[in-house]
């Protein structure tokens, strides 16, 4: 039996049902048979019509089971009660009455940002993020849709959305969780009342598909849950070659009548390379710093993948106010540009 609550209206406790089922003779000899109901689930008030006919050998001939299911029954395959069938030539036999209870609560789509820019829109089971980097912010924008009818009293629904990655070669587990509220018959589909969940590709990450679990977890106002589990397939991309700046810091960021800075740069390999030429500059011309240093690096998941430099700039007492931009470029076999950051100094 299909359950859907989206028949229901103000106040209602009970839903009307109705199923045919379709008994066949398959014997030689025409039968009299005797139907009835037992072990019936709380608050399920069931009928079968007819309750016993004749069927003649080979003949067919539909029954209904019709009657009220309770609107507090869980999403799912639910066991109803049994369907009792005995014969005259003594066949005894019991079947199972199943409810299949829909959800009423939809994933409209998710809406997936990488790197605060829109990059994927989802709206079904496993779909695939391909090209992902170490280091990528992903967040997952949750659209839903209440399909309870906004007439009924009880059809508020309020859950949490949870997403899982738990896989050693991630090297870093995702798991994050929000709550939600969503009215009867309403949807939560705009930037502010949608679901946001958000994780951080580990830098360690091994090229690779991982899987991710994403699981609704949610009651309306009867109690009755509504669960929904996607899988959302997600694949890592590491570079070859892939040397960054990671950090680039000015101690103090604005001089006066002291002038000596510190510039500090953090040089990281994401690559799947280890970089035996690994390269940095340093340069403002107006500031007189114009450094290179050469360095190895090891590929981007070991635990030595990075490398610091600190410079000490002692600025001449004549240099003019205004904003200097130090600019940090890093390289792979001596001179292949790979990254850039720049940062302020003001005097």
């Amino acid at each position: 039996f299909e359950v859907n609550y989206d028949k229901l209206r103000d106040d209602d406790k009970k839903l009307s049902v109705d199923q045919t089922i379709t008994l066949t003779n398959k014997g030689t000899s025409t039968e009299m048979i005797t139907l009835g109901l037992q072990d019936m689930a709380t608050g399920h008030e069931l009928n079968i019509n007819p309750t016993s006919l004749p069927l003649a050998a080979g003949a067919s001939q539909d029954i209904t089971v019709s009657g009220k299911v309770p609107t507090n029954v869980d999403q799912g395959t639910k066991l109803m009660g049994k369907l009792k069938l005995t014969t005259t030539s003594g066949q005894s036999s019991l079947f199972d009455l199943n409810s299949e209870v829909q959800s009423m609560l939809e994933i409209k789509k998710m809406v997936i940002y990488v790197n605060e820019q829109e990059e994927k829109i989802v709206d079904q089971d496993d779909e695939k993020l391909s090209n992902l980097e170490p280091g990528d912010k992903v967040e997952l924008h949750f659209q839903l849709e209440n399909l309870f009818d906004s007439d009924y009293d009880y059809g508020d629904i309020s859950g949490t959305i949870n997403i899982q990655l738990d896989d050693s070669e991630f090297n870093g587990d995702v798991d994050d969780e929000d709550s939600f509220e969503v009215e009867a018959g309403q949807k939560l589909n705009s930037k502010d009342d949608e679901v946001v969940l958000k994780f951080t590709v580990p830098t360690k990450a091994e090229s690779g598909d991982y899987v991710m679990d994403i699981e609704i977890d949610a009651k309306d106002d009867n109690k009755a849950k509504h669960e929904t589990k996607w899988t959302l397939n997600v694949e890592v991309n590491r570079k070859k070659d892939d040397v960054r700046i990671e950090t680039l810091v000015v101690t103090p960021t604005e001089v006066s009548c002291f002038r000596k800075v510190e510039v500090t740069t953090k040089v990281t390999n994401y690559g799947e390379n280890s970089q035996k030429h690994a390269a940095l500059t340093l340069v403002n011309t107006d500031l007189g710093l114009n450094m290179k240093q050469e360095f190895s690096l090891q590929k981007g998941t070991a635990d030595d993948n990075f490398e610091t430099k600190q410079v000490t700039l002692d600025l001449a007492n004549k240099l003019a106010a205004g904003t200097y931009p130090i600019v940090a470029t890093a390289f792979f076999d001596f001179n292949s540009y790979s990254d850039k950051k720049v940062i302020n100094l003001v005097v």
